[in-house]
């Protein structure tokens, strides 16, 4: 009878294991490129914030994708951020796309996002925590590279009331930089 030599078995092992893994790992929340350090809700809040010469808006798959007062920021001087709370998605979005939004000015000429327009849906989507806030750096586009809409998954057993979404501008000068804060209620 035939037997491999030990090296050969233990390197076959090595490799069937690492493919058994890599099988199973999920693709969906890619926060690799969107998380550059650890960012926790203390470090949110006493970053330096900015203000913007324009206002923004989250049209979303929920209000409409028009730039409206429902889905406008309010800018809080006192926390340096932009806030939009409560936003209703307990009814089903308006378009079988997915659960998915926008972060843009009025004109849509400022835009912000994970990735550009010609990326795929997984660079740009987010697994949401129930009771959980997450923090995810935001990149600045022009109306030239527009960004990709922003998809967000919640967990199979949630019932979703509200979604809360921060954004605080941590550079001054263009091109902004920014953290978006998220996270949903339940009923």
């Amino acid at each position: 009878m035939f037997t491999f030599p030990h090296n050969i078995k233990s390197g076959f092992l090595v490799v069937s294991s690492c493919s058994w893994l890599l099988c199973g790992c999920d693709n969906n929340y890619v926060l690799e490129n969107n998380v550059s350090v650890p960012l926790t809700e203390q470090k949110f809040y006493q970053t330096p914030g900015f203000r913007l010469d324009y206002d923004i808006y989250l049209p979303n798959s929920y209000t409409g994708w028009e730039p409206a007062r429902d889905n406008k920021f309010i800018y809080d001087p006192e926390h340096q951020i932009y806030a939009l709370n409560n936003l209703n998605i307990s009814q089903p979005p308006i378009d079988n796309v997915g659960d998915r939004f926008k972060i843009t000015s009025i004109d849509w000429q400022h835009e912000f996002g994970f990735t550009n327009t010609n990326s795929y849906i997984e660079e740009s989507k987010i697994g949401l925590v129930k009771n959980t806030e997450l923090i995810f750096n935001i990149k600045y586009f022009s109306v030239l590279a527009d960004s990709k809409d922003m998809f967000f998954e919640l967990p199979l057993d949630a019932n979703p009331a509200s979604l809360d979404v921060k954004v605080k501008i941590i550079s001054e000068k263009p091109p902004a930089k920014a953290w978006m804060m998220v996270s949903y209620t339940e009923k």
